[in-house]
């Protein structure tokens, strides 16, 4: 019987941690490609608004659809990591 209660005193106290450890390094994953996202976001904001200053063509078709992409991306990840 002790062995048995030392198997379930060793085994809980490890799955409770691979639980946390799991939840913790998904909840950092989250908010490195949320920030990362909005990295991306504010990137090809200053580049375009480059572009435009020097008197480059702006291409803003392309532009406006990884915008887009990158703001939605980075409030789910930033917004989910928030709750988790």
């Amino acid at each position: 019987m002790d062995k048995f209660l030392n198997n379930i005193l060793i085994v809980v106290p490890l799955c409770i941690a691979l639980v946390l450890w799991i939840a913790f390094s998904f909840k950092c994953c989250l908010i490195f490609y949320g920030l990362y996202s909005l990295g991306m976001y504010l990137h090809i904001t200053v580049t375009t608004l480059s572009n435009a200053f020097i008197g480059r063509e702006i291409n803003s078709k392309g532009d406006l659809f990884w915008k887009i992409v990158f703001v939605i991306l980075a409030s789910l990840c930033l917004s989910v990591s928030y709750f988790v």
